[in-house]
């Protein structure tokens, strides 16, 4: 079971690493257990999921369906987007000879989500305050953010070469967008 103490220390290490200080590693526990415990940052994250959740569907994009089914649905992306990576990167790190990286990534990629989730539902709620064009170049300044950090985290807790750090973000980037895409084509259109 995750701990207060291990919470606090591992949301400190993804700050840390947020803000480039690859010390923030240091602060994960990244023994098997660590690793497990680490999947509580979808908990800790999913504050966040909820709140973009209850945001009003932009014109011509609702859904057929009951709150109920979308919640669902959105709750299966949200778990899916959360082990798909994982279970990507494994034979991704075989192949390129860093399989002993695979545990701390996983972990300080769980806990970095928590600070992404953050940046994106900020990013996301200013777009409601500020005119059309401002709020897409926000909410695209959000990704970038988010882009980079993930980067960073990858870079940091794989100890690779940018350009295998980039292909990791860009593999992880397509799941989250291909389950998305998925899970949401469960849900019947409002024009359909």
């Amino acid at each position: 079971m995750l701990t207060i103490r291990e919470l606090v220390l591992s949301l400190h290490g993804a700050w840390l690493l947020a803000k480039r200080d690859p010390g923030g590693m240091n602060w994960f526990d990244i023994s098997v257990g660590g690793f497990w415990r680490s999947f509580w940052a979808a908990a800790v994250a999913f504050p966040f999921y909820l709140l973009l959740m209850a945001l009003p569907a932009p014109p011509g994009q609702g859904y057929a369906a009951s709150p109920t089914e979308i919640f669902l649905v959105r709750c299966l992306g949200y778990g899916m987007a959360w082990v798909a990576f994982p279970l990507v990167a494994i034979p991704l790190t075989r192949l390129i000879d860093r399989s002993s990286f695979y545990v701390p990534m996983v972990i300080a990629l769980n806990w970095a989500s928590v600070i992404q989730s953050g940046i994106m539902t900020v990013a996301i709620l200013l777009t409601f305050a500020l005119p059309d064009a401002m709020g897409s170049f926000v909410t695209l300044v959000g990704y970038g953010v988010v882009l980079y950090y993930a980067y960073f985290v990858t870079r940091v807790s794989l100890n690779v070469g940018v350009a295998t750090a980039v292909a990791f973000v860009l593999i992880g980037s397509l799941l989250e967008i291909l389950i998305y895409s998925f899970t949401d084509g469960l849900l019947p259109t409002a024009g359909a």
